[in-house]
C-alpha cells in the first residue's frame, strides 16, 4: 500500500538531546536514482553528536525541514524510482546515505540514492549492518582509498577501540599490514583480539618511543597527536587526519615539518565502498562492535513512543563517552538472522531472508 506518512525523529533545533520529539511528517518519495527504504536500524556517530549540537555539518541542515538527522541506516527497499536497476523490492539493504547533507535514518522510511547502498549479507543483522557503514567506510577510504597501502606496510592507527579505530585496525590485518594501534590500558585486550600487532597504552606511553618507520598513519585525535605522530613516519609515509575541527593546526604542523605527504579527508557516501565492507562482513573478515544498552530494552518493542526514548537514550549514552567502537539504536523489529552456515545460502549477494535455506 502507498505510504504517505510516517514517524521520524526530527531535531526541532540544534542543542541537548532535549531539542528532539517524535512527530509524524510526510513519508519521501523516490526520484530518479533513488530508492525507498523501509528502516530496520540506524546507527549513531560522533559526527551525529557534533552536529545536533550544532558543530558538525550543521550547516548543511539548517534550512532542512522537518530536520531529520542519521546517516546510517540498514533496511529493506519498499520502492525504486525510475532507472535504479541494481536493487528490487524486498532486498535488504545498508549504508552510509547522503553524506554530508541530510541522511534522514532517524526516521520510519529514507529516500536514498541507490548508489549509496549495498546489499546487506545475510549472515549479518540489520542492527550489525546498521554499526558496519560510516566508520568501517571511513577507514577503508582512509587506509585503501586515499593511503594505498598493503602486505607488508606498518601501520599507526591512533584510538584502535574507537569507532573508526576499531574497523581500521580489522582492514589494515585483511591487507596484511603491521598493525600498531594506541589505546586505553583498559582497550588493549580488545583490539589485540581485533588482530593488532602492538598496543600502545597512550596513558602510560609515549608511541613514539615505540612506533617506528611507520609507511602510514590514521590519526583519529588530531592537535599535539598529530604533530607527535609526524616524528615516527618514514620520508615517504603517510598520514591521514580525520578531525576536521583540527585541520587548520595540522596544516600548519605539516609545512613546518616539510611533511608534503599528508591528507586531511572527509568520508563520503559511496555504494562501491560499501560492497568492499559487504564483502569483508560476508567472509567474516571484519566484526564490528556496537556499544549500546539499548538492544535489550524491553521498551523497544512497544513502537515509536519508546523509539523516541530509546533515540534520546542513545544520544545521552553517546554524549557520555561510553562507547567503545559503535552506538547502535534499534527502529523496528529486524527480520530474523540468518546464519549464513550452508554454502549455497548466497550471503555475498543474498536477496530477501525467506529464500536464504542459512
Amino acid at each position: 500500500h502507498k505510504v504517505t506518512v510516517m514517524k521520524a525523529m526530527i531535531l526541532e533545533r540544534f542543542g541537548g538531546t532535549e531539542r528532539f520529539a517524535v512527530a509524524t511528517v510526510p513519508a519521501p518519495v523516490p526520484k530518479r536514482g533513488e530508492v525507498l527504504v523501509t528502516i530496520k536500524a540506524a546507527g549513531v556517530n560522533p559526527i551525529d553528536v557534533k552536529t545536533r549540537r550544532g558543530g558538525g555539518i550543521a550547516d548543511s541542515l539548517r534550512r532542512q525541514r522537518p530536520m531529520i538527522l542519521g546517516w546510517d541506516l540498514s533496511g529493506v527497499v519498499s520502492k525504486t524510482g525510475e532507472g535504479v536497476e541494481e536493487f528490487r523490492i524486498g532486498d535488504p539493504v545498508f549504508g552510509t546515505v547522503n553524506f554530508p547533507g541530510p541522511g534522514c535514518a532517524y526516521a520510519e522510511f529514507a529516500a536514498v540514492p541507490a548508489e549509496h547502498l549495498a546489499l546487506k549479507p545475510l549472515n549479518v543483522s540489520h542492527e550489525e549492518a546498521a554499526a558496519a557503514a560510516q566508520s568501517p567506510l571511513t577507514a577503508w577510504q582512509a587506509l585503501v582509498e586515499t593511503g594505498r597501502i598493503g602486505a607488508g606496510a606498518r601501520v599507526l592507527i591512533h584510538g584502535g577501540a574507537g569507532g573508526v579505530g576499531h574497523h581500521a585496525v580489522q582492514i589494515a590485518k585483511t591487507l596484511g599490514c603491521y598493525v600498531i594501534s594506541t589505546a586505553a590500558g583498559r582497550d588493549a585486550g580488545f583490539v589485540r583480539n581485533l588482530g593488532a600487532d602492538e598496543v600502545i597504552d597512550f596513558n602510560t606511553e609515549r608511541f613514539e618511543e615505540r612506533a617506528k618507520e611507520i609507511d602510514f598513519v590514521l590519526d583519529t585525535v588530531g592537535g599535539e597527536n598529530f604533530v607527535r605522530s609526524l616524528h615516527v613516519l618514514r620520508p615517504d609515509g603517510m598520514i591521514v587526519l580525520l578531525p576536521s575541527d583540527r585541520k587548520a593546526e595540522a596544516d600548519e604542523a605539516a609545512v613546518a615539518y616539510g611533511v608534503g605527504n599528508y591528507r586531511h579527508i572527509l568520508m563520503h557516501s559511496s555504494g562501491e565502498g560499501m560492497r568492499r565492507i559487504a564483502d569483508l562482513l560476508a567472509g567474516g573478515r571484519c566484526m564490528w562492535t556496537a556499544s549500546s544498552h539499548l538492544a535489550k530494552s524491553p521498551a523497544l518493542t512497544n513502537g515509536w513512543k519508546a523509539a523516541g526514548f530509546a533515540e534520546r537514550s542513545s544520544w545521552r549514552w553517546s554524549d557520555a563517552g561510553r562507547c567503545r567502537g559503535f552506538l547502535r539504536t534499534l527502529t523496528r523489529r529486524p527480520w530474523r538472522r540468518c546464519a549464513g552456515l550452508r554454502p549455497d545460502c548466497g550471503i555475498r549477494t543474498g536477496r530477501s531472508p525467506a529464500t536464504c535455506p542459512g
